[in-house]
């Protein structure tokens, strides 16, 4: 998979990338390319116990650059749960519904651009994570989802995920 996600993020060029514990494709890729990335902590579990165990298995196949942590992290883990760094913290807010994409998906980008790397689950709430991405930036260029089983919109992903 990581092979793809770099080839995407080359076409792509994000400025951003923001990706979860369970996927960290999203932060190697970056690393190689220079990309400054978020790491978005969606569970009550040590975001680095976690992200570690799946960096070590990605690392088995391909080198990681750098320590392995992101330039920052957006946690939506509640303080009595976890021990979260206060500045860190954000409120999660449920959501449903699907998003399609957008026809400019393709034309080259004259703003900056974030991508958002997903796991491998796409349903209860938080799910609609790009939609919120998008919404929280005005003014985005091309946004791109990598990963996400059951997405409606994994035909249309420019990423092949199996």
């Amino acid at each position: 998979m990581l092979d793809r996600v770099l080839a995407e993020l080359r076409g792509f060029g994000p400025d951003v990338v923001v990706h979860d514990p369970f996927a960290p494709a999203g932060l190697v890729a970056a690393r190689h390319l220079g990309v400054r990335t978020v790491l978005h902590q969606i569970s009550l579990w040590d975001p680095w116990e976690v992200h570690g165990a799946a960096l070590a298995a990605l690392a088995r196949h391909r080198r990681v650059p750098g320590d392995g942590r992101p330039d920052a992290t957006l946690s939506i883990t509640p303080a009595g749960l976890a021990d979260v760094d206060r500045d860190s913290r954000i409120r999660a807010v449920p959501a449903s519904g699907e998003g399609s994409l957008p026809g400019w998906l393709d034309r080259p980008p004259r703003r900056p651009r974030i991508l958002v790397s997903r796991s491998t689950t796409n349903s209860g709430p938080g799910h609609d994570v790009v939609r919120r991405v998008v919404a929280a930036a005005p003014g985005l260029g091309r946004v791109s989802q990598i990963g996400g089983a059951g997405c409606a919109m994994l035909d249309r992903c420019r990423v092949p995920l199996s």
